[in-house]
């Protein structure tokens, strides 16, 4: 606790904003990544109910490519933003 008696974060300032220029287009990527995966997944979980397995892969290619894609980049960005203070 500082002397107002707030609790603070060592390295993370009040003020938010000063640390998103470190993320860049990386946030953009990785929320894009994201969302191709959630939804490439859910294409796939329809087709447990065609009983179709063509469909079925599209949903593995969601949760099995795309969303280890998108941890390695969220990665990247967080180890950048804690490695450069």
């Amino acid at each position: 606790m500082n002397s107002d008696g707030k609790l603070t974060v060592v390295g993370w300032s009040s003020s938010r904003s000063q640390h998103y220029h470190y993320f860049g287009t990386d946030t953009s990527l990785a929320r894009a990544l994201l969302y191709i995966s959630a939804v490439v997944s859910f294409i796939g979980l329809a087709g447990v109910g065609l009983d179709d397995m063509y469909i079925r892969n599209i949903g593995i290619i969601g949760y099995a490519v795309v969303f280890p894609i998108a941890t390695a980049v969220m990665s990247a960005m967080f180890r950048r933003v804690w490695f450069t203070k």
